[in-house]
C-alpha cells in the first residue's frame, strides 16, 4: 500500500497496481475524535443483563440500560464473542435474492447470525452488496474496480484488504479483460460474467449477451430477454452489443477467473464492509454527519489473539417499523464499546433497519438486538458464526 494523498480527515489508500480513481476513500488517521468534556463516554454496565453460552467457546451477552442521551431513552448492546480456534466466520448469500436472518439463524450448524454489507436495491425486491463476496474460495460476486472486504483465512483469523476481479475471455484470435462477476450494472465498455451463482437463473433483460456452454458460444443476443444461465457455462453481458467480444456460434471462448488482493494473502471467505471504526486499538475519525447520529448499528470486530465479535447497538425497545428506527449509538461510541470488550479492530456493517443479531440459546434461537417479535429486514448478505468441526 502507498498513501498518495492526506487531508485533515481522509487518506486515499491505493492497493499496489491500482489507480487513484479505482479505490474508495478510506479513513486512516488514528487520532481520537473530539468529544464534549461535559459528557461521560458511554461504557457498558459492569454486568450484562443476559448472558449465555451459545456454543463451546462462544458467549452471547446483552446489556440494556436507560440513558437520557439515547434517541429512544434506552440503549441495548448485544454481542456474540468467539474465542480463537473455536469456530468459523463466513458470509451467507444468494445473490441477488434476499435472505431472512431469522431463517438463516435456525439453519443447521449456525451459532450466530449478523447482518452484513451495505447494499443497493434492484427491481423485483432484489439487491446487490457494495463489496465483493467470496465463499469457500470461490468468487460469487465482484463489482467493477477495487472493493474493501473483511477476510477469513486459513489461520482462523479476520483481516481487511481490497480485492478486484482478475478475469479474461480468450477466443481464437483475441483476449479481453472482464471487469465484474455477477454484476449486471455494467456501463460503457465494461464486461460482466454471469454464472450459476446468480440465483435468479436468468440474466436481467435488456443487456447484450453471449451465452457460453462447455466453452463454446451457444447464443448471441443483441438485447437479452429471458436468457437463461447454463449450469455448465456462463453468460457474458454488456450494456451494448458493440462491447461484446466478436465471436460467432460454436466459437471457442475460454474464461479465466480469479481475484486479485492488495495484500497478496489467501482468502477463504470475504464480504464487503462500510469502513474501519477501530484500527490497532485507535478510534478512527468520523467524517460524515450520519456517523455522528445515534442509530442502530452493527460491527464485526476482532483482536490480534484471534477472538472475534458480532456486535450491535440499538434501543432494545419493541419496534415493528419497516424503515428508520430510533435509538442506538454513534459509530465512535460503538467502536469504543468494541475496544472495551477487547477488540483492536472493528469494521462497520449496514445499520438502521438492517441491524439484526441472532444467537443460539439452548434448543432455540433468540434475537439479541431487539425483542423477538420486532420486524426484521431481509438482506442480501449475512455473516454467520458456526462451530469448528470436531
Amino acid at each position: 500500500m502507498k498513501v498518495v494523498g492526506l487531508g485533515l480527515c481522509l487518506a486515499f489508500v491505493i492497493p499496489a497496481g491500482a489507480s487513484a480513481h479505482q479505490v474508495e476513500v478510506n479513513s486512516t488517521r488514528e487520532s481520537e475524535p473530539r468529544r464534549s468534556p461535559c459528557l461521560r463516554p458511554l461504557e457498558l454496565p459492569r454486568k450484562p443483563t443476559w448472558s449465555w453460552s451459545a456454543a463451546p467457546g462462544m458467549r452471547a451477552q446483552v446489556w440494556q440500560w436507560k440513558d437520557s442521551r439515547a434517541g429512544a431513552g434506552h440503549l441495548r448492546v448485544a454481542s456474540v464473542q468467539m474465542h480463537a480456534g473455536r469456530g468459523v466466520i463466513k458470509p451467507v448469500a444468494r445473490i441477488p435474492t434476499m435472505t431472512d436472518p431469522a431463517t438463516e439463524a435456525r439453519a443447521r450448524g449456525s451459532v450466530a447470525v449478523l447482518n452484513g454489507d451495505f447494499f443497493d436495491t434492484l427491481p423485483r425486491g432484489d439487491a446487490l452488496p457494495q463489496g465483493a463476496l467470496i465463499i469457500d474460495r470461490e468468487p460469487v460476486f465482484v463489482p467493477v474496480g477495487w472493493s474493501r472486504v473483511v477476510v477469513w483465512n486459513a489461520k482462523d483469523r479476520l483481516r481487511t484488504t481490497h480485492v478486484r476481479l482478475a478475469a479474461s475471455l480468450t477466443s481464437s484470435d483475441d483476449s479481453v479483460r472482464v471487469q465484474a462477476l455477477n454484476d449486471p450494472l455494467v456501463k460503457g465498455r465494461q464486461l460482466s460474467v454471469m454464472t450459476s451463482a446468480w440465483h435468479r437463473t436468468h440474466v436481467p433483460d435488456g443487456l447484450a449477451a453471449i451465452v457460453v456452454k462447455d466453452d463454446r458460444v451457444a447464443a448471441v443476443h443483441r438485447k437479452a430477454k429471458a436468457v437463461r444461465i447454463p449450469q455448465k457455462g456462463y453468460v457474458v453481458v454488456a450494456a451494448t452489443a458493440a462491447v461484446l467480444p466478436r465471436v460467432k456460434m460454436r466459437d471457442a471462448l475460454r474464461l479465466t477467473l480469479g481475484v486479485e488482493t492488495s495484500d497478496y494473502q489467501e482468502i477463504i471467505h470475504a464480504a464487503g464492509h462500510g469502513g474501519v471504526a477501530l484500527k490497532d486499538g485507535q478510534l478512527q475519525p468520523v467524517c460524515s454527519d450520519y456517523e455522528r447520529l445515534p442509530r442502530p448499528r452493527s460491527m464485526l470486530a476482532w483482536s490480534k489473539d484471534g477472538r472475534a465479535w458480532f456486535l450491535t447497538a440499538s434501543s432494545g425497545l419493541p419496534d415493528s417499523s419497516e424503515g428508520l428506527r430510533r435509538g442506538g449509538m454513534t459509530k465512535t461510541e460503538l467502536a469504543r464499546i468494541a475496544r472495551q470488550l477487547g477488540a483492536d479492530t472493528a469494521v462497520v456493517l449496514d445499520g438502521g433497519g438492517s441491524t439484526a443479531l441472532y444467537s443460539r440459546r439452548g434448543d432455540g434461537v433468540r434475537r439479541m438486538d431487539m425483542p423477538g417479535d420486532s420486524w426484521v429486514r431481509p438482506i442480501p448478505v449475512l455473516w454467520q458464526m458456526s462451530a469448528s468441526p470436531q
